[in-house]
């Protein structure tokens, strides 16, 4: 695993060229000649084989070792097959890459706006060889063969422990890397050298698990794998094992964590599924104290048979058959039995499915209920309540796929295994493709989460992943979900701003999922908005999803049209890796008989949004006031700019939905008008919806909101909304509605216009 400025990042594998006839008579070694008898040896200082496995308190200090080889040498050992050098060259080749677009991408974001920008990053590699020549470092030039040169790799190797593996605490299981890389030729080989100079802050760090514990035995167990081949049906004795493990957790987060306990109030859900004895369904009615339950949160996907309705409710308070429960349900019941749960709360048998009077009361309590649960059981790997959650988890993932290294010296022979398994991936679990499911995990104080590679633990105090590496950071994906208190020592501008950011993480990540009922998309996150406006008593608009005291900036939400996902509703979100979709443009949602949000309102439109907090780009108003935004957070009357302008559809390959053109003459002009017309291309947009009515040649009225405030620039841009006037029916007749949101590219543009009030609806 390689941290490069201050991230974890995969090793690239670069293409091995075939080996010389000299060397495949190594090709099977594991690692070379070398390596075995100058790296891999007694020569860890005082550390042995033995040592590997002694105890912290015998006074033996972590393995050390130093050493330096030619790259030359490095080439032949990879291309021979030796598993360690590999990595090390593949390390190195890999910060090279992104040292090039890093560079690249700092030239290209330069406030300074010349002719010369887009050839920074390539100016700056080229500076970075150390040879005062230019050479060319561009990564799709660079392979394995770059490294068969007389640069200097010089390697330090160090064995460690890290507290966050308890249960070996006696034994080493990382082993840390760190590489500098200096130019050793003269004349042409230096000038010539695709590799340049990366010491100090630039070294080149790894990181290895040891996987395997039984690897420092005798050689016979060495080549064990690092985790047993999994069975098509999970066994007792690994359900055994998982409610242990999730037990310890949830005994140690009730003793010790001081903020999960305080985050919790007295509550009891009306209704819950009472598990000692018989299934059956209570009434919270009869209890005069609030009672320990745990909660569950899954994706319903089909219809389910089996649910509570009015004509049902007395049957099921006397009496449930489990084995006519959904699959998930039922794991759910047989865990929160396991771990000593009497009660369990579950959506579907709880509250009333065919009563609007009853989800009415119930669907505003459901940030009270997941908050005060004393666990919530997430079936994250479920994609319907039919599959079930309690399975064999996948096969682990690596970011460097395990490989065995021999040990030998003291006249013994032992094996360890290296790697470095990846982090958890959230798009494989259908719970994170779900809207109402974002809701009830960052409302949890304690969550139990059944992924697809196995159980994982999140409070507000700690964040466990048995999947990921020992020296991992905290996922996160894990961590960013939950709603947790912000730290005391903050003051009270660093207060809001730390309720401001984690409001915009979980709206945004809120507005990627899906959704199966379009007027959901309010009610599904009203319980994180209630739980921030009882915090930082900020005064919530709930018809339109945005702060009466952040309105200016929430105003700026727009699509991000080279964002990756949809968030559409009733599709399945994409794996982002480099095959995803751009953010697609969809039809507004339709809300049937329910009033819909107001156009300004990010509810008004499918998929996913972004703020201009998320940019980090200063902005400040540009003559725009907000005047009026009435109680019921329909009508928005304000006052600023407003141009009109043409619009023109953008190409396949851009990165935004369209162009803002000021043209003098007509849009399609004959040909002798052809002569006296003309046109500028002068800002870009990104539309709300795909039935907003504009296409080539609309006129669209761009309203002025701010100005980003760039350092060095002659010339500012300016953003606002993109109006039109409201003819939609399902918005009461009114002056303009919000169909988009634009840059212009220089605030001159509307120089000399006068303030007007608009109202948008």
């Amino acid at each position: 695993m390689l941290r490069r400025r201050g991230i974890f990042q995969p090793v690239h594998s670069y293409e091995k060229p075939q080996p010389r006839e000299d060397y495949r008579k190594e090709k099977a070694s594991i690692i070379c000649s070398f390596c075995t008898s100058h790296v891999f040896d007694t020569g860890f200082g005082h550390c042995s084989s033995r040592a590997l496995t002694a105890h912290q308190g015998e006074g033996i200090e972590p393995g050390l070792k130093h050493y330096e080889r030619l790259g030359s040498d490095f080439y032949l050992s990879t291309i021979s097959g030796c598993k360690w050098c590999t990595v090390i060259s593949n390390g190195v080749l890999t910060s090279l890459h992104l040292d090039y677009w890093y560079d690249r991408w700092n030239g290209s974001q330069s406030d300074t706006v010349d002719e010369d920008t887009s050839h920074a990053g390539t100016e700056e590699s080229s500076r970075s060889s150390g040879s005062g020549e230019e050479v060319d470092l561009d990564p799709g030039l660079l392979t394995l063969d770059a490294l068969n040169c007389q640069v200097v790799l010089k390697v330090q190797v160090q064995f460690s422990s890290t507290s966050k593996r308890p249960t070996h605490p006696a034994t080493f299981d990382l082993v840390t890397v760190s590489v500098e890389v200096t130019l050793n030729g003269e004349g042409d080989d230096k000038r010539n050298s695709q590799i340049r100079e990366l010491s100090g802050d630039e070294a080149v760090d790894l990181t290895f698990e040891i996987l395997d514990p039984t690897s420092y035995q005798k050689h016979g167990a060495a080549h064990q794998a690092a985790f047993p081949p999994k069975a098509n049906v999970l066994s007792d004795i690994e359900l055994k094992s998982w409610v242990t493990e999730a037990g310890e957790w949830l005994r140690g987060c009730r003793e010790s964590h001081e903020l999960c306990r305080d985050h919790q109030r007295p509550f009891m859900p009306t209704r819950l599924l009472e598990l000692d004895g018989p299934l059956r369904l209570f009434t919270s009615e009869i209890s005069t104290v609030a009672l320990p339950y745990a909660a569950l949160s899954y994706v319903w996907g089909f219809a389910q048979s089996h649910v509570l309705t009015t004509s049902t409710l007395a049957a099921k308070t006397a009496g449930i058959d489990q084995t006519q429960l959904p699959k998930t349900i039922q794991d759910a019941i047989e865990i929160a039995r396991k771990l000593g749960f009497s009660y369990l709360w579950v959506d579907s048998l709880c509250i009333l499915q065919d009563s609007d009077n009853d989800k009415q009361t119930q669907l505003p309590l459901m940030g009270s209920i997941y908050r005060n649960a004393a666990l919530t059981i997430i079936a994250a790997s479920a994609s319907s309540a039919l599959e079930g959650f309690l399975r064999p988890s996948e096969d682990l993932e690596y970011f460097v796929a395990p490989f065995n290294i021999p040990l030998t010296g003291d006249g013994e022979t032992t094996a360890m295994t290296l790697g470095h398994r990846s982090n958890y991936k959230p798009w494989k679990d259908p719970v994170n493709s779900r809207a109402w499911t974002l809701q009830e995990r960052a409302l949890s104080t304690r969550a139990l989460i059944f992924a697809h590679d196995g159980p994982k633990w999140a409070c507000h105090e700690a964040q466990t992943n048995p999947s990921a590496s020992f020296s991992a950071d905290p996922s996160p994906s894990l961590a960013v979900l939950s709603f947790t208190p912000p730290p005391e020592e903050l003051d009270v501008q660093d207060t809001a701003l730390w309720y401001r950011r984690t409001w915009l993480e979980l709206r945004n990540e809120y507005t990627s999922r899906m959704l199966s009922v379009a007027s959901d998309r309010l009610p599904a996150i009203q319980g994180v908005a209630d739980e921030i406006a009882a915090h930082a008593g900020w005064r919530y608009l709930a018809r339109a999803g945005l702060w009466k005291e952040y309105l200016f900036l929430d105003l700026h939400w727009h699509r991000d049209p080279a964002s990756r996902g949809n968030g559409q509703l009733g599709a399945a979100s994409p794996d982002p890796g480099l095959s995803a979709p751009l953010n697609a443009l969809l039809p507004r949602p339709d809300y049937k008989n329910v009033c819909p949000p107001p156009t300004w309102s990010w509810a008004s439109v499918t998929g996913a949004v972004v703020d201009a907090d998320d940019e980090g780009d200063l902005r400040r108003p540009f003559h725009f006031r907000i005047i009026r935004c009435d109680e019921g957070a329909t009508n928005l009357v304000v006052e600023g700019l407003t141009k009109d302008l043409t619009w023109r559809d953008a190409g396949s390959e851009d990165l935004t939905d369209g162009f803002l053109l000021d043209v003098q003459g007509p849009m399609e002009p004959s040909e002798e008008e052809e002569k006296i017309r003309q046109e500028w291309i002068v800002g870009e947009a990104a539309l709300d919806a795909s039935d907003t009515g504009v296409h080539f040649g609309s006129k669209v009225k761009c309203l002025t909101m701010s100005r980003l405030e760039y350092e060095n620039r002659t010339t500012l841009p300016v953003e606002g909304l993109l109006l039109q006037p409201c003819k939609d029916s399902r918005w009461e007749s009114g002056p303009y509605c919000r169909v988009g949101f634009f840059r212009i590219y220089s605030s001159t543009l509307v120089d000399g216009l006068e303030v007007q009030a608009i109202t948008i609806i």
